[in-house]
């Protein structure tokens, strides 16, 4: 729930958040992931995305502002973090 209010900041999106709870639950059974190359394409997402709302989490954390890559978008483009007020 923490990580949703804080997806309301503008911090992160909502998405990155709904990413980080598919992936926690799944990774709950991982040894039942039996899954084909596509399947394993899309939980690698899911991995980038997280670590993307990690990195977030942390810059914010130390104030970072500037420039990251987000992780959970094809071809890793760069965005910029924004001061929160």
């Amino acid at each position: 729930n923490a990580l949703y209010e804080l997806s309301k900041s503008g911090i992160f999106t909502e998405e990155l958040v709904r990413n980080w709870v598919k992936l926690r639950n799944r990774s709950a059974h991982a040894d039942q992931l039996r899954i084909n190359d596509e399947e394993l394409q899309a939980y690698l997402d899911e991995v980038h995305g997280c670590l993307e709302l990690f990195f977030v989490l942390l810059l914010t954390y130390v104030g970072y502002h500037g420039p990251y890559y987000e992780y959970s978008k094809e071809g890793w483009p760069v965005s910029a973090i924004a001061k929160c007020a």
